[in-house]
This record gives C-alpha cells, sequence and structure tokens, in this order.
C-alpha cells in the first residue's frame, strides 16, 4: 500500500513540476528504468 502511495505521489510530483532531462543523458534514461524496474522486481520475488 506504501509502495502504491508512492508511485502515486511520485507521478503527481514529476507532472506538476515538468523536469527536463538533460541532452547528454537522455541515452542512460532507458538503461536507468530497467535497472529500477529490475531492483522492484528482485525484491517482489525476495518478498515471495
Amino acid at each position: 500500500m506504501i509502495a502504491a502511495l508512492a508511485l502515486v505521489a511520485g507521478v503527481v510530483v514529476g507532472l506538476v513540476l515538468r523536469p527536463t532531462v538533460p541532452l547528454w543523458l537522455e541515452p542512460y534514461l532507458p538503461i536507468a528504468v530497467v535497472a529500477a524496474l529490475d531492483a522492484v522486481f528482485g525484491g517482489v520475488r525476495a518478498r515471495l
């Protein structure tokens, strides 16, 4: 439940603040997203 609330809060903050990513950092953004998802699913798997 806390994780879902944190996700909603993060999405709301991201939509309100509209952060920008520097051009030199954009190629690494998909890798960071995949790494974050891997960490989340690894934690879920360890919990099971």
